[in-house]
């Protein structure tokens, strides 16, 4: 299952191998894609996976939180990616531009500034690995301010079609802008975009929608991840009625792909759980589901056999294995990641 292809609507997968979104942060100066990131991609299109998603992209200046990370708001940050998706084209594979959007994981050292943009005035805890130092105070964003970031997310999907992108994933997970939204643990408002299953969708189906809108709902992927472990173990509150109202509003806004994050995690003790749960209503039919995390290649092809999964993703083990796709169809030996490596991207 897992080296055979897959036809949607508007696309083809020479196979159901993804590599997944990875924060790098090697974006030059003017935060543009440069000839080494071209080489990154490259090298792991060449070694056959079939979809590659980017690292996260900050599709609006406030969005940012972290250092040398790419952005895509300017026909000069399009361009600088056009390279790279053309070269992952000759190879067959696949490319989707994830849009990003910190929200009050920032610090005004990072995002030039401007206000922190959240679903509450509560700062986040813990220290930002990006200068050691607390997150910022946030600003609770009024309907102006949820428009403005609306029409920066649609704004980034223009330029990522004319970049030369197949897709761009809408990334709402990890505890970044839109899951500050989704989250009953973060989302503390009492006005119409909080305080129910309903108002917590509210602002991001508002931004997928915006996207749907100009470049259309069968390029777009939408990344959530209500259950999850990053630092700790967390799940939305209302985690199974959530996640199906969250769902039923993608599938009625035409959405194609859902990418259920777990991050750091178990999948099955995750992601897993709450695909199972949306598959037995039937919420996944019309659906291509991304998810996984690392299996074995046995749990790869029972999940995609079994039909939770359609596509399967493999993050850390792509920067110690540039030919990971190659290694999964053969019997060589898979290097395992170590922190070590991150200095270098290739």
């Amino acid at each position: 299952m897992l080296f055979k292809e897959l036809v949607t609507s508007n696309h083809v997968f020479k196979n159901r191998i993804v590599m997944s979104a990875m924060t790098r942060g090697f974006a030059d100066s003017g935060r543009l894609a440069t000839k080494e990131m071209l080489e990154y991609y490259k090298i792991r299109a060449k070694n056959g996976v079939g979809l590659i998603i980017t690292e996260g992209i900050i599709a609006s200046p406030e969005g940012d939180g972290y250092r040398s990370v790419p952005h895509l708001f300017s026909k000069e940050h399009a361009g600088s990616w056009e390279d790279i998706c053309k070269s992952v084209h000759e190879y067959g594979t696949l490319i989707a531009a994830q849009l990003w959007h910190c929200g009050r994981i920032s610090h005004p050292e990072l995002n030039s500034g401007l206000p922190i943009m959240s679903s509450t005035k509560r700062q986040a805890s813990g220290i930002n690995r990006q200068n050691g130092k607390a997150f910022g105070n946030p600003v609770r964003m009024d309907t102006s301010d949820m428009r403005k970031v609306s029409k920066a997310f649609a704004i980034s999907s223009e330029l990522a079609m004319e970049a030369g992108f197949d897709l761009v994933e809408i990334h709402a997970g990890h505890g970044y802008l839109l899951d500050q939204f989704l989250d009953s643990g973060v989302n503390d408002r009492t006005d119409e975009y909080g305080n129910s299953i309903q108002g917590r969708c509210l602002f991001p189906l508002h931004v997928i929608q915006k996207v749907v809108e100009t470049i259309g709902p069968s390029r777009v992927i939408v990344r959530f991840s209500p259950s999850r472990v990053m630092s700790t173990f967390h799940d939305w509150g209302d985690l199974f009625a959530q996640s199906a109202y969250f769902v039923s509003q993608l599938v009625s806004l035409g959405i194609n792909f859902i990418d259920v994050s777990n991050a750091n995690a178990d999948y099955f003790r995750t992601a897993g759980r709450i695909l199972v749960f949306l598959k037995a209503k039937g919420l996944l039919d019309d659906l291509t589901v991304i998810g996984g995390s690392s299996f074995t290649i046995e749990e790869a092809n029972r999940e995609l056999s079994q039909g939770v999964l359609d596509l399967v993703t493999w993050g850390r083990l792509f920067i110690s294995n540039p030919d990971l796709a190659i290694k999964l169809k053969g019997d060589s030996e898979i290097v395992s990641f170590d922190p070590s490596m991150l200095p270098n991207l290739l």
